[in-house]
């Protein structure tokens, strides 16, 4: 994972996480999985973006009702604005596209399932 080469060295250089291809150049990890990553470590996009549409996911569920993945639709998308902030790319898009949005809703979605069976979230 990316995502963690960032946060233990605080000097990188970007170049280090990009591939050359025959259409130009493009980032050389898994952004999903850096993205989920970054939503459950980084406090200020965990606080502000993911535990609110946790808190969602948990009070769909008490009121009976089932959860989609896009209730993560949101966190994802700001989410996503402040990790390019953070770690600012060429490569990497201004916006997530649909494909890339879609995935990191489904493994947030999977990830906050398997939590809520372990007992890991208590919201009262």
């Amino acid at each position: 994972m990316r995502i963690t080469d960032l946060l233990e060295n605080a000097h990188f250089k970007s170049e280090e996480f990009v591939k050359q291809t025959d259409d130009g150049n493009e980032i050389d990890f898994d952004l999903t999985e850096d993205l989920v990553f970054f939503l459950n470590n980084n406090d200020d996009a965990y606080r502000r973006h993911l535990l609110p549409a946790v808190h969602k996911f948990i009070d769909t569920q008490k009121a009976g009702n089932e959860p989609k993945y896009t209730i993560f639709k949101t966190a994802v998308a700001d989410g996503y604005k402040r990790y390019t902030q953070q770690y600012p790319m060429r490569e990497l898009p201004d916006e997530i596209d649909k494909k890339t949005w879609k995935t990191t809703c489904k493994n947030l979605f999977d990830q906050i399932s398997k939590d809520m069976e372990d007992g890991h979230y208590d919201h009262t």
